[in-house]
């Protein structure tokens, strides 16, 4: 973003050195030339920003999606936010050998994602509040919901 903000701050020096030395035809092109870089470059950003967006709701929107339709019946939903009780959660997945060890990898993995879910969704709303900001991301779902675990 930096680098981007220095490219706009270079041509505007360029194009008003231009502009204040040149004759008329040279000032011409050159607010030509600046008008069509500055848009160009802004709408570059606004598509770079807008697709990290939709990127990164598609992700918390495929996690939200997969963590309540795995451990369904141990997932309580309230009107902002979903429980997670791990008592009531099914682990069929491992027989046997190492079968502690596997749940608890388990739960540190489901842990670490909704962690990660609960944040992307927390900024997310944030940003969605902000007049500055709600324009240029993608929105969460009104329907996903912030994930507490209970054990």
């Amino acid at each position: 973003m930096l680098i981007v903000f220095g490219f706009l701050v270079i041509a505007a020096c360029i194009t008003w050195a231009n502009w204040k030395y040149a004759n008329e035809h040279c000032r011409a092109a050159s607010t030509r030339f600046a008008a069509w870089f500055t848009s160009t470059i802004g709408l570059a950003v606004t598509i770079i920003i807008t697709s990290g967006s939709y990127g990164s709701y598609l992700d918390i929107r495929a996690q939200y999606d997969a963590v309540i339709n795995q451990y369904r019946g141990a997932v309580v939903m309230y009107s902002d936010y979903a429980s997670l009780d791990m008592e009531k959660a099914v682990f069929t997945d491992f027989k046997y050998q190492g079968y502690q060890e596997n749940i608890a990898k388990v739960i540190v993995d489901l842990r670490k994602e909704i962690i990660t879910y609960n944040k992307i969704l927390i900024r997310k709303r944030i940003m969605d509040g902000n007049p500055v900001f709600s324009w240029l991301i993608i929105a969460p779902d009104k329907d996903m919901k912030i994930i507490n675990i209970v054990e």
